[in-house]
């Protein structure tokens, strides 16, 4: 499936995410009725502890929660702003971490600005997450800004004026908007990396420079008006 398209012959209207969700968690469920003849369900051959989730382990799906992700932006300068996602992490309170991402992924924030993008989805422990990392590398990125109604090329640097080069960025759930992971059922997050409120943009100089104060944005199950493109 192509995730980067979300323009659609004939008028059609963009799909919905959570019919997406809906025929992702039908193929995770008939994927898991495959192959396992070899596996009992008797009832006196179960293993009497628990099984639990191995993000990963096929086996442990049922114990498992489905978190679909979605990222989106704020309107700002940005023509362009491509990196790489190089990780993408949620926190419990306890500190335990689950990876959220098996690779690397190249995206470009700034064409999310009237749309949330459907970016991963994983199978994560059952619990209460507080927190999250995203890891954002610079090493190659194409980062473009508006300039007297032209495009041009800017670099992101730290406050202390040094071109980044990799840098996470903290995901803050508020109380309210604390991700509960429950056994065999689906939630969303979506992640709103705000480019206009992280950014001081100076055109001046050449390339531009934009100067980084990551602002992240996460929300639980969010209700917007903006398509979605998977």
């Amino acid at each position: 499936m192509d995730y980067s398209n979300n323009r659609h012959p004939g008028g059609m209207k963009t799909p919905t995410l959570w019919s997406w969700v809906a025929l992702t968690i039908l193929m995770l469920a008939m994927a898991g009725c495959g192959g396992g003849g070899s596996s009992s369900v008797s009832g006196s051959n179960e293993n009497p502890l628990a099984a639990e989730c191995a993000p990963g382990d096929d086996s442990t799906a049922a114990e498992c929660g489905t978190l679909f992700v979605g990222l989106t932006d704020a309107d700002g300068d940005f023509l362009s702003y491509t990196v790489d996602v190089v990780s993408l992490e949620l926190e419990k309170a306890n500190g335990a971490t689950i990876e959220l991402l098996p690779n690397s992924t190249r995206l470009d924030f700034a064409q999310y600005v009237e749309l949330t993008e459907f970016f991963t989805a994983a199978m994560v422990p059952p619990g209460v997450y507080v927190a999250g990392n995203i890891t954002l590398d610079y090493s190659s990125a194409e980062v473009s800004v508006e300039a007297d109604g032209a495009a041009k090329d800017a670099v992101v640097v730290d406050a202390a004026g040094n071109a980044l080069e990799q840098s996470t960025l903290r995901i803050m759930l508020s109380d309210r908007d604390q991700l509960a992971i429950t056994r065999g059922r689906p939630a969303l997050l979506t992640v709103d990396f705000d480019l206009a409120a992280s950014h001081v943009v100076d055109i001046d100089p050449l390339p531009a420079i934009a100067t980084a104060e990551p602002f992240i944005v996460a929300e639980v199950d969010p209700v917007d008006e903006k398509d979605i493109r998977v």
